[in-house]
């Protein structure tokens, strides 16, 4: 049975092992279980007055 990995050597078997995933535009429907590649931003403030609960 292998030993143990160090830090090291497990950071390295998974990057060896990992590559980038490519980003695109989708309806936000189809976006269940993914994540954003970039800042989301609305287009005005909503409410357009300072407010607090």
């Amino acid at each position: 049975m292998p030993g143990l990995l160090s830090l090291e050597e497990a950071l390295a078997c998974i990057l060896e092992r990992s590559k980038p995933l490519s980003s695109g535009i989708v309806p936000l429907e189809n976006a269940v279980g993914r994540v954003v590649a970039e800042p989301a931003r609305a287009r005005a403030d909503l409410p357009p007055f300072p407010s607090s609960a």
